[in-house]
């Protein structure tokens, strides 16, 4: 389990950190579990199991890729400025 921990409270990022947290936030995103979808069982009792959370892992995704474009444009400013 990715610890969190050390990002909690009311501090901001560096901006060298952003890295860091954005990887350990998916991380922990792609952790995260659910509950499925309710199904009676051979006694007839409705049950759920525990499941990967696949929304928390689309996220994840999400936030890679559009992290990436953020790093890719950031190169492109800087050297279109030098």
């Amino acid at each position: 389990m990715v610890d969190m921990s050390k990002w909690e409270g009311e501090q901001q990022l560096k901006p060298e950190e952003e890295g860091e947290y954005l990887k350990d936030l998916c991380a922990y995103l792609r952790e995260q579990q659910t509950l499925s979808n309710p199904e009676k069982n051979e006694n007839g009792v409705m049950t759920c199991e525990v499941v990967p959370d696949e929304v928390a892992a689309h996220a994840a995704d999400v936030i890679e890729e559009l992290w990436g474009r953020i790093e890719k444009l950031q190169y492109e400013v800087k050297e279109a400025k030098s």
